[in-house]
C-alpha cells in the first residue's frame, strides 16, 4: 500500500480499513494480553536471576509475536527463542537496509537500476523470498481449507477478494468488474505489515522504555494512573479502559515526538492544487504532485 498511488491506493485502503477498526482491535486484545504475559514472565525471570536485559531485543521479539499472531494467526516463539528463524529473518531485512549499496541508491537515484539488478543475488533477496514463501503457503492454506476463519488481516483481504459485491469490486473503464484486491496486493501488504510494523513498533517501545528508565518520577505517575484504573476491577485492562489513561497517552505521544520511528516517509501525492485550513487564520497551499512532507517544508 505504501507504493501504490491515486485510485489504486484508495481501493486497497478501503479493504484494509476494517483491520484497524475498534471492533477488530477489541477482538485481538486477548492475543495481545497473552503476548504481554509472556514478556512479563521473561522480564521477571531475568530480574530474579540478576541478568542484564536488552529491552530493544525484547521489544523486537514482543512486536513480532503480536504482529504474526494478530495479522496471520501464526504461532511463533520469537520472544523466548532469540534464534527464531522468522525473527532473525526480519532483523536481517533491516540490517541490509544499512548496506552501502542501499545507501548509495538513496543518495544517487540514477544508480537504482544497477542496484535493482544486483538485488536478485543479494542476501536481502534470499531473506525476503523466504518470508514471502511462508506467506504464500499461508494464503494457499486459507483458500484450501474454508473452515479456517481467523480474525486477522490476511483473512480480511481474502474475503474481500472473494466477495464480488459492491464493497469489493469496482467498475473498470471498459465496463467490467475488477477486484479491489489482487493477489499481489494480498502478498505485498501482508509482507509490509509484518516488516514495517515490526521495526517501527519495536523502536518506539525501546525509546519508551528508555524514557521511563531515565525519568523515574514520570514512571511512578504512570504506574499510579494504571493502578487507579484497575482498582475497581480484577480483570486485565480492557480496550475502553486503556483509552481512559490520559497521562499514558500523552507520554507515548511525547515519546513519539522526541524519537519518531519514521522520519519524512510519506509517499502519498496531491493530485490537484489544494488549500488546507490549518486554523481560522492560517491556510497551507499544497501543489499538485507534492507529497505531504514536501508541502510542510514549503
Amino acid at each position: 500500500m505504501i507504493c501504490v498511488l491515486g485510485a489504486e491506493w484508495k481501493r486497497v485502503r478501503s479493504v484494509l480499513n476494517p483491520t484497524f477498526s475498534s471492533v477488530k482491535i477489541k477482538q485481538m486484545s486477548p492475543i495481545v494480553h497473552g503476548c504481554v504475559d509472556t514478556l512479563m514472565e521473561i522480564l521477571e525471570e531475568r530480574c530474579c536471576n540478576g541478568q542484564p536485559v536488552d529491552m530493544l531485543k525484547l521489544a523486537q521479539g514482543y512486536s513480532l509475536d503480536v504482529i504474526t499472531k494478530c495479522a496471520f494467526a501464526w504461532q511463533v516463539d520469537c520472544q523466548r527463542n532469540p534464534n527464531d528463524p522468522l525473527l532473525l529473518g526480519v532483523r536481517k531485512i533491516f540490517e541490509e537496509a544499512e548496506h552501502p549499496a542501499v545507501q548509495n541508491a538513496i543518495r544517487f537515484p540514477a544508480l537504482r537500476y544497477l542496484f535493482t539488478a544486483l538485488y536478485w543475488i543479494s542476501d536481502y533477496y534470499k531473506v525476503t523470498q523466504h518470508i514471502i514463501s511462508n506467506l504464500r503457503q499461508l494464503i494457499a492454506l486459507r483458500r484450501r481449507d474454508r473452515k479456517i476463519r481467523a480474525t486477522d488481516m490476511v483473512q480480511i483481504m481474502l474475503e474481500a477478494q472473494e466477495g464480488g459485491d459492491a464493497a469489493v469490486t469496482a467498475e473498470s473503464p471498459r465496463g467490467k468488474d475488477v477486484r479491489l484486491i489482487e493477489d499481489r496486493h494480498v502478498l505485498s501488504n501482508a509482507f509490509i505489515f509484518m516488516a514495517a510494523g515490526f521495526e517501527t513498533t519495536a523502536t518506539s517501545l525501546g525509546f519508551i522504555m528508555y524514557l521511563l528508565a531515565t525519568h523515574p518520577e514520570e514512571q511512578e505517575r504512570l504506574y499510579s494512573e494504571v493502578r487507579h484504573a484497575l482498582q475497581d476491577v480484577e480483570e486485565e485492562l480492557s480496550y475502553d479502559r486503556v483509552h481512559q489513561l490520559k497521562r499514558l497517552d500523552m507520554f507515548i505521544h511525547e515519546a513519539l515526538r522526541i524519537y519518531p520511528p519514521v522520519v519524512l516517509f510519506v509517499t502519498r501525492k496531491c493530485e490537484k492544487d489544494t488549500t488546507v485550513m490549518v486554523s481560522k487564520c492560517r491556510a497551507v497551499s499544497v501543489r499538485k504532485l507534492l507529497s505531504a512532507s514536501e508541502a510542510a517544508e514549503r
